[in-house]
Formats: structure tokens, C-alpha cells, sequence
């Protein structure tokens, strides 16, 4: 009797602490200008995000830990974020051609995080700042 109290009593615990480590999941949609995302905030731990560019052109997508307003981050010169002085870069996803889909694997501490796309191309005589037009959200982590 006492070993099978022993196993529900461990059972029990490996059931919360599976709970308590449960990974939150985030769907990111990329597209001409904008950058949008399923929820707003997820419990601290680990996170997945399923980053998908359903636009024409490439994307590119940064998460970072930051104090600012996500909209009104640090620009350099050229009309980019200026990573250095808007947070910390946590991850980031280079090259996300159209009808692309990535994944990013991240643990993420309570605090909050920036998402955003921070290409700047010439496109037909046209500086795009992708961040300028749009391609930003925030993420809360609790």
C-alpha cells in the first residue's frame, strides 16, 4: 500500500511539473506591412513561434527584450532599428523568402518583447523600411 501511495504521489508531481513547463506557442504572419501575431502574451518558459511570410517580398524577424513602446524603437540613419540601444536581440531570422514558414525555439523570461521585421532595401528607387511601415508588434511574457 505504501509504494503504491509513493506512486501516486509522483505521478501527481511529474503531471504539475509537466504543467508548469508547459511550452506556449505563438503563429506569426509576416506580409506586406505588417506584422501580425495570435496572442499578445504567453506564461514565461518556453515558447515556440511559427513564423510564416505570406507576402510578396522577404521578411525578416527579430525578437528582442525591451523597455521602449514596440512602435517607437531607436532608428539609425538609414531608417533601421538600432538594435544596440532598442533592447537585447533574443533571436533572429534572417531571410524569410515568401510563402516561407520557420520556427523559432526560445525561453523566455517575464518581461517585454519586441517583434519585428527590421529589413531596409531599395525597392524600384524606393528606400522600404520594413519596421517604419508597419512590421512591428509586442509580446508580453508573464
Amino acid at each position: 500500500m505504501k509504494n503504491l501511495a509513493n506512486l501516486v504521489v509522483c505521478s501527481i508531481m511529474l503531471v504539475l511539473s509537466g504543467a508548469a513547463y508547459a511550452e506556449s506557442q505563438v503563429n506569426v504572419l509576416l506580409q506586406e506591412w505588417r506584422l501580425v501575431t495570435d496572442v499578445s502574451t504567453v506564461k514565461a518558459g518556453p515558447v515556440t513561434l511559427s513564423i510564416q511570410n505570406r507576402g510578396r517580398e522577404p521578411h525578416e524577424f527579430v525578437l528582442m527584450r525591451t523597455d521602449q513602446p514596440y512602435n517607437r524603437l531607436p532608428l539609425k540613419s538609414a531608417g533601421g532599428i538600432d538594435e544596440d540601444k532598442a533592447g537585447s536581440v533574443i533571436s533572429e531570422v534572417e531571410d524569410i523568402g515568401p510563402k516561407d514558414k520557420r520556427i523559432m525555439k526560445v525561453n523566455l523570461a517575464p518581461g517585454t518583447y519586441a517583434l519585428i521585421c527590421n529589413m531596409v532595401e531599395m525597392e524600384e528607387g524606393q528606400l522600404e523600411q520594413h519596421y517604419s511601415m508597419g512590421m512591428h508588434a509586442s509580446l508580453v511574457v508573464k
